[in-house]
């Protein structure tokens, strides 16, 4: 038989070992590239993670600026609520805030002061349950001029008691009043006023009747009447008598001393200044003359 002898093989002495370092290499390399990519990752993430920091730095600064801004509008509101309060409450004359219902929300210390109970007992309390109202068709007037315009500005009207009634200028808007539609009313009393008025139309009616009957007099006296200004110049003067002087001719404005019924012109001249002279002292001048 023939024997044949095995080649020499360093592959098969040393695979066990190039085996192991085969898988050690494969292992490194994995793990290189696993690095790399964990790398690109890390840094992909590390710019997302900066970019988040810059936008929350950024909306944090807009949040701190908003509190600010926050801060001082609720500072300005505090403020003019305030003041708000203190022109509402110190008005010469009534004011109230109602609810769509018509129940009070606020009213001022003149509006206390005339039904003469404190607020606490006001509150949520309608006009009709301290005794005071005004007519139906007034107040649907008014009702309806809110609804349509939004206010009703300077209406008068008469606001009904127990003690009587009491004339008023009333005006009111529409509101918005802690979230909710309200109605502001201002009410100015002009009782007196029109007391006033009134009693100056009696007066003026009485004195047209009294020009009405001191000119009937005056015009039907038989004597002669006039009436001059300060320079003599003629006024008026009485119907009857220029009717018997038989003169239709406008005479207003002339010179009483040169009317044409003087037959002595220069005589009635000095006539009519002593006698100016001496009226203007509040004196009587009498003087016969012939005409």
């Amino acid at each position: 038989s023939i024997i044949l002898n095995n080649p020499h093989s360093f592959y098969r002495e040393n695979k066990f070992i190039i085996w192991i370092i085969t898988t050690v290499i494969s292992i490194l390399i994995l793990a290189l590239l696993f690095a790399v990519i964990n790398i690109k990752k890390r840094k992909k993430i590390e710019k997302d993670l900066d970019r988040i920091i810059i936008d929350l730095k950024e909306k944090k600064e807009t949040l701190e600026q908003t509190n600010i801004e926050r801060e001082r509008a609720l500072k300005d509101l505090e403020e003019n609520s305030k003041y708000f309060h203190m022109l509402f409450n110190f008005q010469p004359f009534s004011c109230v805030i109602n609810d769509m219902s018509e129940r009070i929300l606020l009213a001022n210390k003149h509006f206390c002061d005339a039904v003469q109970k404190p607020l606490e007992e006001i509150v949520n309390k309608t006009m009709e349950e301290f005794g005071r109202s005004i007519d139906p068709d007034e107040k649907e007037k008014i009702v309806s001029e809110i609804k349509k315009n939004g206010f009703v500005n300077g209406l008068e009207t008469t606001v009904h008691h127990d003690g009587g009634a009491n004339h008023v200028l009333f005006s009111s808007c529409l509101i918005n009043w802690k979230g909710k539609d309200a109605i502001l009313s201002a009410t100015l009393d002009i009782t007196d006023r029109k007391k006033a008025e009134t009693a100056l139309q009696r007066k003026t009616e009485l004195l047209r009747a009294s020009e009405a009957i001191s000119a009937a007099l005056f015009n039907q006296a038989f004597n002669f009447f006039g009436l001059l200004d300060l320079d003599g110049r003629i006024v008026r003067i009485n119907n009857s008598a220029l009717n018997k002087l038989e003169f239709d001719q406008e005479l207003t404005g002339q010179s009483f001393w040169e009317a044409p019924w003087w037959p002595d012109k220069e005589e009635a001249l000095r006539i009519g200044k002593a006698a100016m002279k001496t009226a203007k002292r509040g004196d009587i001048y009498r003087k016969e003359v012939l005409h």
